[in-house]
């Protein structure tokens, strides 16, 4: 396991470290974002990334979102101080695994050992198999973002793979066209262009083997990606266009 910790305090790493379960993990500190993006073996895998700053900016949220494409959505913890603008921070929770605002020094610990059993639940997660299955005879391969539906291979550039990743961590419930523009895109972009990267990822997704597709859409509700346990929406799905 690899962890990195970018903090210009050092006992953060040492803190890290006792947080660990044992002595197979790996801690690597930097000073600031800059030196990690400078020094960082890109071809190496990290399991999670610990960044304390105390005052949060857009440019430390672009970082973030660049972070989680880099490296495979790896988890992210933000340490920051209390009294941040709230709407920064609503954006911030929202491309981290974690936002900690520092209180004290327990609170601090726990955080670290949440996001330590939350890095290394992902960790084995990845581990066990780069294939996803979304729907019987609907395969995604993780690793090269690619559909496999039936018997073709469809590749997911760009926006569509992190759409349709972005579709499965929300399976359990509607997610509307603000959400979707929040979450996915790092700079805004219009709704009709978002509506259009969701057309294309619906048309690699419909299998003749179901009767409709299983990314669905309702009127004034949103989109829910649909699994065998939520299948029953497609019996009363007034609405399944774009």
């Amino acid at each position: 396991m690899n962890i990195v910790v970018i903090s210009p305090e050092y006992n953060l790493s040492a803190l890290v470290d006792q947080c660990t379960p044992n002595n197979d993990w790996r801690i690597t500190h930097f000073c600031n974002i800059d030196s990690f993006k400078y020094f960082v073996n890109y071809n190496v895998a990290i399991d999670g990334i610990i960044w304390s700053n105390n005052s949060l900016h857009l440019d430390h949220l672009k970082e973030c979102i660049r972070l989680k494409n880099d490296f495979n959505n790896t988890p992210i913890l933000m340490i920051t101080q209390k009294n941040q603008d709230k709407g920064l921070l609503e954006k911030f929770s929202s491309k981290v695994s974690m936002l900690h605002e520092a209180e004290d020094a327990e609170q601090r610990i726990a955080s670290v050992k949440e996001f330590i059993n939350h890095a290394l639940h992902h960790h084995n997660q990845n581990k066990l198999s780069g294939i996803v299955e979304i729907y019987p005879n609907i395969l995604l391969n993780v690793d090269m973002h690619c559909l496999i539906n039936g018997n073709r291979m469809l590749p997911l550039p760009g926006k569509e793979f992190e759409l349709l990743m972005y579709f499965i961590e929300n399976r359990s419930r509607f997610v509307n066209i603000e959400e979707i523009l929040h979450t996915v895109w790092d700079q805004y972009t219009t709704p009709e262009n978002a509506r259009q990267y969701i057309y294309k990822l619906r048309i690699k997704l419909k299998n003749e083997k179901v009767a409709n597709n299983i990314l669905i859409h309702r009127k004034g509700i949103g989109y829910i990606l649909l699994d065998k346990k939520t299948e029953s929406l497609l019996r009363i799905s007034g609405d399944n266009a774009v």
